[in-house]
């Protein structure tokens, strides 16, 4: 018990970062404090795969896991937060670092769904003027798709269950699916899943038959 509230301090105050009190909206300062913050949300996700992907295995590592989990939320709120302040103030500036534009995109990816809601016509925006990847934007209107629990579209979102094991979240016309992903230049859903398995070492199921009622009683909290 001792070691896990020691991993569980440590995962807050690592997650911690000292933003500034005023928002400075110079480009270049932007720009760089938005790719620290993305760099950051990036690297607690690397360290938290392994330990995912131990816990299918074996189920090994629960309170480490939740240690990181915990680690990560945190992080991800402050950095949604800081976000949100330099849009209110600043805006979505075109003239970012190419960079940014992608923080900003990985930091609403991760937001809850009334902050990724209120932006997302911003990131089709950006999308469309060559600063966003179209799988970008295919990739968090399947998210929003799942959070308003309605079939996504390119089969871009997996949901734990209560045993951690990632299932695909039910997709729209399967018969096309194929056809989408490759229209926004994703891969196909074999090598979507080899990718996965072979980056973070974890298994992700899919049940072409799941309806959106049988996902959400096997979505964990």
């Amino acid at each position: 018990m001792k070691t896990t509230i020691i991993c569980i301090m440590a995962g807050m105050i690592l997650s911690s970062s000292c933003r500034a009190q005023e928002l400075n909206c110079d480009l270049e300062t932007m720009s760089e404090e938005l790719i620290l913050m993305a760099d950051e949300e990036q690297e607690v996700r690397r360290e938290i795969m392994p330990l995912i992907a131990q816990y299918q295995k074996d189920g090994s590592g629960k309170m480490k896991l939740f240690a990181k989990a915990m680690s990560m939320e945190k992080l991800d709120k402050e950095n949604q937060e800081t976000l949100q302040s330099y849009l209110e103030s600043c805006g979505w500036q075109e003239q970012l670092h190419p960079d940014a534009h992608n923080a900003i995109y990985l930091i609403l990816q991760h937001s809850p769904e009334d902050m990724m809601t209120q932006y997302f016509p911003l990131v089709k925006e950006r999308m469309d003027q060559g600063h966003l990847d179209p799988d970008d934007w295919a990739t968090m209107l399947d998210r929003l798709k799942m959070y308003s629990g309605e079939p996504q579209i390119y089969g871009t979102q997996t949901f734990a269950d209560d045993d951690n094991v990632n299932w695909v979240w039910p997709v729209a016309n399967l018969d096309s699916l194929e056809i989408k992903r490759a229209q926004v230049f994703l891969p196909d859903m074999e090598t979507y899943f080899k990718i996965a398995k072979d980056s973070t070492g974890v298994v992700m199921k899919w049940d072409r038959e799941m309806t959106i009622e049988e996902a959400r009683k096997m979505k964990s909290n």
